[in-house]
Parts: C-alpha cells; sequence; structure tokens
C-alpha cells in the first residue's frame, strides 16, 4: 500500500485527526489528483453499500492474509487488533463499484465544444444556386461552378473557383459563406470563421445560415461570441432558431 493510500484509508475510516487530519485536508486542496482519488473512493463505497454489500472484519483480515506473499515468516510482534481497511474493501468489491462508479462520471461531465459540434453540425446543401447542368458547361456562371464541386465533394477545386470570384468581386456573400463551408467541411475551423464572418458583414438574406454555422466553427475552436450569435438565430423564424435553442440547452444544461 502506498502512503497516498494508507492516508486515505485513514482519512475515509475517520482515523486521521488533530494536526495528521488539518496536514492531509491542506494537501487536498493542492493536489487535484489526490482529490479526485478521495472523491473516487467515496463513490465507490457509497455504491457498495447502496448494493448491499457487507464485510464483517474477520473475513475482510482473511482475504488480506490469503492475499500476502509467502515470504519468510517474521517473528510474531504483538500487534492492535486492525481497523477497518478500505482499500481492501474496495479491493473486493471493485469488479461491482467500478462500472457504477465510471458511468457516473460519465453522466456529470458536460460534452466538450468538440462534441457538441459533431452533434449538431450538418452540411449545408447547395440553396443558393441550383446547378444547371450544360453539355459543356458554357453558360454556367462561377457560383454553379463552385457549388458543383461542393456538392460532389471536390473540395480543393471549389475553393479554387469562390477564391478567384471573389478576388474580382468581393462583395459576394453567398460566395464568402460557401468558401467557409468548405473550409468547415475541411476541418479547418479558423479559415471558415474568417469567411463566415465576411458573408454576415455583408448583411444579406443568407446571414442566418452565416451565422449558424459560424457560431458551431466558434463554438468548435472555443473563441468567443457564439453565444451571442446563437440567442440572435434564436429570434429568428427559421429552422436555425430551433437548432440555436436546442444547442444552448445543451451548452447551459
Amino acid at each position: 500500500m502506498t502512503i497516498n493510500e494508507e492516508l486515505i484509508d485513514r482519512y475515509l475510516s475517520g482515523e486521521l485527526s488533530g494536526e495528521a487530519l488539518a496536514d492531509f485536508e491542506e494537501k487536498l486542496k493542492g493536489d487535484e489528483e489526490l482529490r479526485l482519488e478521495v472523491e473516487t473512493q467515496k463513490a465507490a463505497i457509497a455504491g457498495v453499500q447502496q448494493a448491499g454489500f457487507e464485510l464483517d472484519k474477520e473475513e475482510m483480515n482473511s482475504w488480506e492474509n490469503a492475499n500476502q506473499s509467502s515470504e519468510a515468516p517474521e517473528p510474531t510482534v504483538a500487534k492492535p487488533a486492525p481497523k477497518s481497511n478500505i482499500s481492501l474493501y474496495l479491493k473486493i468489491a471493485a469488479g461491482v463499484s467500478v462500472l457504477g462508479v465510471a458511468s457516473w462520471f460519465l453522466f456529470l461531465r458536460s460534452p466538450s465544444p468538440q462534441e457538441l459540434y459533431a452533434q449538431f453540425y450538418q452540411p449545408l446543401p447547395n440553396y443558393v444556386a441550383p446547378v444547371e447542368r450544360t453539355i459543356d458547361n458554357e453558360f454556367v456562371g462561377p457560383l454553379q461552378k463552385g457549388l458543383e464541386h461542393y456538392e460532389a465533394g471536390n473540395l480543393d477545386l471549389a475553393i479554387a473557383v469562390f477564391e478567384n470570384s471573389l478576388s474580382q468581386n468581393p462583395e459576394q456573400a453567398d460566395m464568402f459563406m460557401y468558401l467557409g463551408l468548405t473550409y468547415q467541411k475541411l476541418g479547418d475551423h479558423t479559415t471558415a470563421i474568417e469567411h463566415l464572418q465576411k458573408s454576415v458583414e455583408l448583411e444579406t438574406q443568407f446571414i442566418m445560415a452565416a451565422k449558424w454555422h459560424l457560431s458551431l466553427s466558434l463554438m468548435y475552436c472555443e473563441k468567443p461570441g457564439h453565444l451571442a450569435l446563437l440567442k440572435e438565430l434564436q429570434s429568428d423564424t427559421t429552422s436555425f432558431a430551433q437548432k440555436a435553442t436546442q444547442l444552448l440547452a445543451e451548452i447551459e444544461d
């Protein structure tokens, strides 16, 4: 048994007092790992007791003796009767309690921003300019051409088309939005944020879709601003209002 285990045993058994108790509690304040170990053992003991496990002292001592290594016997020395051994109690009940404790921690843990992103992210389909395919694509404009690559999963080609068009006319909110969405698909959230913000700033009919996807990338990167965007979306009349409300509920839960 390590020094920490022995101290935890004595602490949970109520055997520490005075200066020893004060020292241990002071150590708990500054040692996150020790504090977590104490809380885990507390929860495990409570779970085992709730399940109805009871071990008397003689049974615990027999288990302890049976698991001791078979070394040469030392001279017999009179020792005080052993007190309750918390570590042994936990070892006996480990098969039952560990799963329950793990489930308890998982239940209490809030989902990470990246987990919430995976839960709520859905690629935005092309609803801006339905692709009109011609025999040689002669009359297809740059937006349609870029969206055709976007829909087909040719993301590098889509980026090239969008960026080329924006270099000639930087006032295209739809181009900025789908350029940001393409980078979002690629997992480059920093670049996605940059282009989605430009789309939002242009304040066109695409602003709600751009705000929703911007809020997702900001949340993924753990950058400020996503909560304000989600609250703005709640007043919208489209499906983004419901999505924003659901995501805010998850974040604030």
